[in-house]
């Protein structure tokens, strides 16, 4: 997805779940994330 897509998207989600976002920068676009999810996939 577009940058700005991404952005207003990962504000949202950050608002509702109460959480920090992460933006991923990938050849198809922009992708969001929770932190959270993030993390678990460190492990």
């Amino acid at each position: 997805m577009p940058l700005t897509t991404a952005q207003s998207l990962g504000w949202n989600l950050a608002r509702t779940m109460m959480t920090v976002i992460i933006l991923i920068e990938t050849s198809a676009g922009y992708s969001v994330m929770p932190l959270s999810w993030s993390k678990e996939l460190s492990q």
